[in-house]
């Protein structure tokens, strides 16, 4: 997942439709709205722009790098 968000372009998910099913049924954002577009941006070093989809990502971004960082660790020593 890192690797695909690296090789596709930010303004791939800036220019789809929402697949969020919230949205689509309630038409109104839920929480996690925003995070693929922020990752995104987060792994594309556009911080800001990452904020301003969803402000959560200050937190969530740190966490998955810790894990995806774990992960790598564990795999190279086996």
């Amino acid at each position: 997942m890192p690797i695909l968000l690296l090789i596709i372009p930010t303004s791939f998910f800036e220019n789809g439709h929402s697949i969020c099913l919230f949205k689509y049924f309630f038409d109104i954002e839920c929480p996690g709205c925003g995070m693929t577009r922020a990752l995104s941006c987060f792994f594309h070093f556009d911080f800001i722009k990452g904020i301003d989809y969803n402000k959560q990502i200050i937190i969530i971004f740190p966490l998955l790098s810790y894990l995806y960082i774990k992960h790598i660790w564990f795999l190279l020593k086996k």
